[in-house]
């Protein structure tokens, strides 16, 4: 019985700890830094990437507004 126990809560950890495994994201995100006189901007973004697919006038028309960036939204922060 103890066996029996003792091999279900195994069972169940290794569910548990595959969820956590972080993949990578389809789109990858970038940060961009730059100073500006004394203020540094800095613009967080996530950038979608083609894979071999048309973008404009396929998956897109082109009389539709595009959201640019994939994933999160953008993050602009200045530092003064």
């Amino acid at each position: 019985m103890k066996k029996l126990v003792l091999m279900l809560v195994a069972f169940a950890a290794t569910f548990t700890l595959q969820a956590q495994i972080a993949a990578p994201q389809p789109s990858p995100s970038s940060t961009l830094m730059q100073r500006v006189g004394l203020t540094d901007v800095t613009v967080d973004y996530s950038r979608p990437s083609m894979r071999g697919r048309t973008i404009f006038g396929n998956l897109v028309p082109f009389d539709k507004i595009w959201r640019t960036g994939a994933n999160a939204r953008t993050k602009i922060s200045f530092s003064t």
